[in-house]
């Protein structure tokens, strides 16, 4: 069974599956999900020219917005007569113009996608045969990547210890590392960096030299590593969330705890990563936990 969830900011919610057992939210109006397009994916790329050169250098790529189109046939319960309007209006309900949501897609495999997107514009519903009507909705991802839901990590370090644990992420693109920090019990001690957190993994770039042997383009990676140093001893009810690619630009509820001078950002890498948490405290037990999902092209 192919399903699709569409949950917006200002609250509202719909499920839209291939089986007629989805409805809205009165019970009138079974949906029921004709077609789903989310793999439109465009690229812009990063070149040079040069004058007696003929063509361009190629340095990267950058991800556009991804286009995604959902086909929905409109079935009145019991075959009853009802209004165009009435069938639109239940749709503006659930996909708004203009508003963000969290739109989750699930394939006949039953495996989850999830993505943010933003309806482009007003449902138009069409009449096709008697009560029979359809609808296509047009959505945009300005974030790209569908997300893949992946087992956090979690890590802890008792007093004057330092804990470390490799992982493989399956992701295709670096992600953001979503990083939750508590204390399981009340960490004591003098030293000025209460604790120290650093995450490393490999970063592909694109293709920087021809090898002189195969004579082609050759990939490479180059290592990255990151750090979290802490200033604050955590008490059990304390509650520290980072976006850690974004460190020293954005924070939750971190500021407070954190050495933004010589904490550095950090990503998680396709392929192999490790996490590492160093407890500088006397006293007490500090829990690290990585939020993860991975980012895929195509669903």
């Amino acid at each position: 069974m192919q399903k699709v969830i569409f949950s917006t900011t200002i609250g509202t919610s719909v499920t839209i599956d291939d089986v007629n057992t989805s409805k809205d939210a009165s019970g009138y109006v079974p949906l029921h999900l004709l077609s789903f397009e989310g793999n439109s994916e465009g690229y812009t790329h990063d070149t040079s020219e040069r004058v007696g050169f003929e063509g361009a250098g190629f340095y990267g790529a950058k991800a556009n917005a991804r286009a995604i189109e959902i086909d929905i046939a409109l079935l009145p319960r019991d075959g009853r007569e009802t209004t165009m309007y009435d069938l639109r209006r239940a749709m503006l309900r659930y996909f708004p113009p203009g508003v963000e949501g969290t739109l989750k897609y699930t394939n006949s495999a039953g495996k989850t996608y999830q993505i943010e997107a933003v309806v482009n514009e007003c449902p138009v519903v069409e009449r096709e045969a008697g009560v029979l009507c359809t609808t296509k909705i047009a959505l945009t991802a300005y974030t790209p990547f569908w997300r893949i839901k992946a087992d956090d990590i979690e890590l802890s370090a008792a007093a004057g210890t330092t804990q470390s644990t490799t992982f493989t992420a399956a992701t295709e693109r670096k992600i953001p590392a979503l990083v939750a920090i508590t204390a399981s019990s009340a960490m004591v001690g003098t030293d000025t960096h209460s604790a120290i957190i650093t995450l490393s993994g490999q970063e592909s770039e694109s293709y920087k030299r021809i090898s002189t042997t195969l004579k082609e383009p050759q990939k490479s990676t180059v290592s990255k590593s990151g750090q979290i140093q802490l200033v604050s001893y955590l008490l059990p009810t304390d509650s520290v969330e980072v976006d850690w690619g974004m460190l020293g630009k954005f924070y939750t509820n971190s500021k407070g705890y954190i050495d933004l001078i010589k904490s550095t950002s950090q990503y998680i890498y396709p392929g192999t990563n490790t996490l590492t948490v160093k407890n500088n405290a006397t006293q007490g037990t500090i829990v690290v936990k990585l939020c993860r999902f991975d980012y895929v092209r195509s669903i």
